[in-house]
């Protein structure tokens, strides 16, 4: 009996020496390598990148500035025979007096700047441009009966230059103009004014003339009224 005990007893003390004394196995620990999270690119993400490459796409090529000239528009007196030619023409024209089928317009362009110009043609197609401060149109239904146009304020030698060169566009001679200019000068108190008589118009049934009026300023004491009418 008391030799199975040490028996029994001999074989659990083996047990736990072998536990005890057995080798542990190496462990080797790998060194952790933490990653970082692949951001998947948002809307927002997206419109910065846009703007970036955007900018510097906008910084490698030069803009191009674009440039407007506005063409002011030069009516043709010989060629615009209709009033709506003129009212069109003409953005601030007004309705002056109506009766029946009669009417009478007049546009004031008070912007010196931008005066309307009008071209005239006379003999051997000599044409002038013609800058008109005060237009005025009378006609009968839509056929234009009189065309009447004034010139800014001029001086005597702007009054003279001018002058002379719409007595050539119709034809007529200088001289007495001339004339005129030299003994008027800027002193508009009690002068004379001048009157070119009528002269018809190119390839039209038209007459032309104009008269030098006073207007009270003694720096451009003159300005020019040209009339185109019916005969």
């Amino acid at each position: 009996m008391k030799r199975a005990f040490f028996i029994m007893l001999a074989g659990i003390i083996a047990v736990i020496l072998i536990l005890f004394f057995k080798p542990k196995p190496n462990v080797v620990i790998e060194p952790v390598t933490e990653q970082m999270p692949v951001s998947t690119p948002t809307n927002t993400a997206a419109v910065l990148e846009g703007i970036i490459f955007q900018a510097e796409l906008t910084t490698q090529i030069p803009p191009t500035i674009a440039t407007t000239t506005e063409t002011r528009k030069i009516l043709d007196v010989a060629k615009a025979q209709n009033l709506a030619d003129w009212t069109n023409a003409f953005p601030n024209i007004k309705l002056w007096s109506h009766f029946q089928t009669r009417s009478s317009w007049v546009a004031d362009q008070r912007d010196t700047n931008n005066y309307p110009t009008m071209i005239l043609t006379g003999v051997n197609g000599i044409t002038i441009q013609y800058k008109t401060k005060l237009t005025s149109i009378d006609a009968m239904g839509n056929h234009v009966r009189e065309i009447e146009l004034q010139t800014p304020f001029m001086d005597i030698d702007e009054t003279r230059e001018f002058g002379k060169a719409l007595l050539q566009m119709m034809g007529k001679d200088t001289a007495s103009f001339d004339a005129w200019c030299n003994k008027v000068g800027n002193n508009w108190i009690d002068a004379p004014l001048y009157d070119s008589y009528n002269a018809r118009q190119p390839n039209n049934d038209k007459t032309y003339a104009f008269g030098t009026h006073i207007t009270f300023n003694n720096e451009k004491p003159w300005y020019i009224d040209f009339i185109i009418s019916d005969p």
